[in-house]
């Protein structure tokens, strides 16, 4: 007959204690990770919303219509005279918007028609696309 002795509790208690410490040590790396996942995502986010920005303009000039950008609650909107071009959705945890009469734009000629910076933020970094005044390229910053 098999008995449990004072080692087999003694090995339980061990047991316990370990499998504690590696699911304290498991749920903080999946914090990690996951804030690492927020960050990763909102530099995507802002990289498209710019690649999306030149392609705008592109757009204008090929079209030879107006374009603009707009942000509405989670949604960055890409339009023009007739409508909605594309819109990008951004997840809950990032916030986006723009600085200065609440648009960015393009004329048919290629230019910017509305000058401004759109910012993504996110707990903890802010992300930013500029759109200089006249033909200057688009440039990004990250603030924090």
């Amino acid at each position: 007959m098999f008995s449990w002795g004072y080692n087999a509790g003694v090995a339980l208690y061990e047991l316990l204690i370990t499998l504690s410490l590696l699911s304290l040590i498991s749920s903080g790396l999946i914090l990690i990770s996951n804030a690492s996942l927020h960050h990763i995502q909102a530099r995507y986010m802002i990289s498209e919303i710019g690649f999306r920005l030149e392609l705008l303009r592109y757009y204008a000039v090929a079209r030879d219509t107006y374009t603009r950008v707009q942000t509405q609650a989670q949604h960055v909107l890409f339009l023009d005279t007739q409508g909605l071009i594309h819109q990008i959705l951004l997840p809950s945890y990032l916030n986006v918007s723009i600085n200065h009469k609440q648009r960015l734009g393009f004329s048919p000629k290629g230019s910017t028609s509305y000058a401004g910076t759109l910012s993504v933020s996110s707990i903890h970094q802010t992300y930013g696309i500029s759109l200089p005044v006249g033909y200057q390229p688009i440039s990004h910053s990250k603030d924090k």
